[in-house]
């Protein structure tokens, strides 16, 4: 194989891997949003005894587990990234003038140390190439099943918003007792 299609496979896993490091901030957004509105809804659920208050239980507890199993594939997409680079040119040179030396000592010519060193290089960029495209399939895994358990999420949490309104709206209305205290800068005035 041309050692240009080499290379151009690790380029691609490696445009692949800024892609998918930019695309997680979807689900990171939508994880934001939606445990906020949990967070609200279950904050300010008038607490009672009864089957309403045990539907609204069962939904908020089956929304916050959907969004903590989107976290963990978002953790894991952003912590689990081990990426296989090459060699720094300092390092290749270093190592073509080591496998030079070599050759000379065995009797070879120059020709065969670059040709060796080229397949050697093409070795490590097809390797590099096969473990950054696993990884970012395990990353582009992790991204999708991120989004999709969000949007399984909104669907306890949509239940969870009806029992909410309709706590709330058969709710008797609070009354707040105001009382106006004489201003303290008034009196000393006087």
């Amino acid at each position: 194989m041309r050692s240009e299609h080499f290379a151009d496979l690790y380029k691609f896993e490696w445009d692949q891997r800024t892609h998918l490091t930019s695309l997680i901030n979807i689900p990171i957004v939508g994880l934001t949003a939606l445990a906020t509105v949990t967070a609200t809804i279950a904050m300010g659920f008038p607490y009672s005894d009864g089957s309403r208050f045990a539907i609204f239980q069962i939904l908020i507890v089956a929304a916050a587990t959907a969004l903590a199993a989107s976290l963990i594939m978002v953790l894991l997409s952003l912590l689990w990234v081990d990426y296989k680079k090459m060699p720094s040119p300092v390092a290749l040179r270093y190592h073509y003038k080591a496998l030079l030396e070599w050759h000379r000592q065995a009797g070879r010519t120059e020709i065969d140390a670059a040709r060796d060193f080229q397949d050697s290089f093409d070795e490590h960029l097809a390797t590099a190439a096969e473990a950054n495209g696993r990884r970012n399939k395990f990353r582009g895994n992790c991204v999708f099943f991120a989004s999709a358990v969000l949007a399984l999420s909104l669907i306890p949490l949509g239940g969870a918003a009806v029992v909410y309104v309709m706590a709330s709206v058969s709710q008797p209305e609070k009354v707040y007792t105001v009382r106006v205290l004489p201003s303290p800068i008034k009196e000393q005035q006087k």
